[in-house]
């Protein structure tokens, strides 16, 4: 579910680590916010849906349909993961997923 104020708290927690642009660059800097707040709230609920299907995946049976699918969620996580990454790398925003 959207919470404008979970981005609004997002991009204050980004404004104080974050050396301000020129004035120049005001536009790329609400870009930039734009962009970490939505890494951020797009990394929460995936870690979360990564965690419990590498715990099910534990728990299945070597073999069934069900480890097979559960593979397949923990495979395309991981690739989620990784277009999140490079989401990062591209607004400059480093921190551990």
């Amino acid at each position: 579910m959207y919470e404008p104020q979970l981005i609004k708290r997002t991009s204050q927690n980004y404004k104080q680590v974050t050396p301000p642009l020129p004035e120049s660059n005001q536009e790329e800097e609400a870009l930039l916010l734009v962009i970490n707040a939505s890494i951020h709230e797009l990394n929460q609920p995936l870690t979360v849906v990564m965690g419990l299907t590498e715990l099910l995946l534990g728990q299945a049976e070597p073999g069934s349909a069900l480890a097979a699918d559960l593979a397949i969620i923990v495979k395309e996580t991981q690739r989620i993961h990784e277009i999140i990454r490079g989401l990062k790398l591209l607004g400059h925003y480093q921190t551990l997923l």
